[in-house]
């Protein structure tokens, strides 16, 4: 049987805290006794403090899970869509497109652009999909500026492939590690291999709190649990 790492070492810490406790109790029960005999109400009360507890805990790895995640924006939009926008003001050689057109091509590009990033989520070859983007684009923008060069439709598609290409966002994965489960029993240490065994080392310093009483601005006390 395996347990959950973090289960395993907040117990232990936990089992720490408790015997911390119970020790201040046993004192408080001296503190009583001393109290009331003559010779020992002179003497100091003993108290045992820990100021540091380092533990050596052998664990055997039993499962590690890991999740995968695919978070993929293939495409900055706004980003995109600028580029885009200004790629086709500058095979065009326009310093600037008319109000009508620059709405119009606006939205041409916007609508474009959205399909493009859906065919990239599906995992579509990135050349082919923005080549599709390209031709499908230099169409519709030949058609609203009337441009009758045969050529034309072949630059516009190279202009757009050429500088789009590096805003197109390769896909990303990121593996989050889940939860840890470790063999802690001794009889089944004993039966693992000593090299597949690992050594958590925990150090903890110990960090106490009092209760501190004050009052308020209407002379009510309160109190507070506070680091010593």
């Amino acid at each position: 049987m395996s347990i959950p790492l973090n289960t395993y070492i907040g117990a232990i810490v936990s089992q720490l805290t408790e015997s911390r406790a119970a020790a201040d109790l046993t004192t408080v029960s001296i503190a009583k006794t001393y109290e009331k005999d003559e010779l020992l109400k002179n003497f100091s009360v003993p108290r045992f403090r820990a100021s540091d507890v380092e533990v050596t805990i052998p664990v055997a790895i039993d499962t590690i899970e890991e999740n995968v995640s695919r978070e993929y924006d293939p495409i900055d939009n706004k980003e995109f869509n600028s580029r885009t926008y200004q790629s086709l003001k500058e095979v065009s050689r326009k310093e600037s497109f008319n109000r009508e057109l620059s709405i119009t091509l606006k939205k041409l590009i916007a609508n474009q652009s959205s399909v493009l990033e859906k065919d990239l989520k599906l995992g579509l070859n990135k050349d082919e999909v923005l080549k599709k983007y390209s031709n499908n684009l230099s169409e519709h923008f030949i058609k609203i500026t009337d441009n009758q060069d045969e050529k034309y439709k072949e630059q516009v598609v190279s202009k757009l492939t050429s500088d789009l290409t590096a805003h197109i966002i390769t896909s990303r994965e990121s593996v989050n590690i889940g939860a840890t489960r470790v063999i802690v029993e001794a009889d089944r240490l004993r039966e693992i291999d000593p090299s597949k065994m690992i050594q958590i080392k925990i150090k903890l310093n110990e960090d106490g709190m009092e209760w501190h009483t004050d009052f308020d601005e209407n002379g009510k006390e309160k109190s507070k649990l506070l680091p010593e």
